[in-house]
């Protein structure tokens, strides 16, 4: 027979709720370390182009026919790291709103948006992370890769998700 203190019980955490947990520890630790891509931009980015240069995955295809009803779509890239999305979304007609924290992200993606000067024409930079940072702006396409992690407020960044795009 087990004996159990009450102390010695752990409540019970939701999914949410560890993930909230898990994420502000991650955040605590990245403000601690400085920019974590500072030295991680450049061999990412490779890591992305190689894997693109193999030809369109399932979501390039899903989004190029998503998309094909709204050419001119406005989209809101959250956490767009080395600018590929970004560029992906001009390419197919879209305004794009980057939205990128790390400054060691944002040298590559501007490095990236010079060399496709027509494409970057479409693409605003804009330094910042969500869900603190808020826009007017309604979008069509609110896309987020990997940004995610670091929400510590899951439920309330959905919520803001949902206020940045047009529904």
């Amino acid at each position: 027979m087990m004996n159990l203190s009450v102390n010695s019980v752990q409540p019970t955490l939701s999914a949410m709720e560890r993930w909230n947990r898990d994420a502000r520890e991650r955040r605590k630790r990245s403000i601690a370390e400085g920019d974590f891509w500072a030295k991680k931009a450049r061999a990412f980015s490779k890591r992305v182009d190689d894997r693109w240069e193999e030809g369109e995955d399932e979501l390039h295809r899903l989004i190029r026919f998503l998309m094909s009803g709204t050419p001119k779509a406005c989209v809101l890239d959250l956490g767009a790291g080395t600018g590929q999305w970004s560029l992906f979304f001009a390419s197919l007609g879209a305004a794009v709103t980057a939205l990128e924290p790390s400054p060691g992200m944002r040298v590559l993606l501007n490095e990236n948006l010079a060399k496709s000067p027509a494409l970057a024409e479409r693409i605003e930079v804009v330094d910042g992370r969500f869900p603190e940072t808020r826009f007017t702006e309604k979008y069509d396409i609110v896309y987020c890769a990997h940004a995610m992690y670091e929400w510590d407020d899951f439920s309330a960044a959905v919520d803001a998700l949902c206020e940045a795009s047009r529904g």
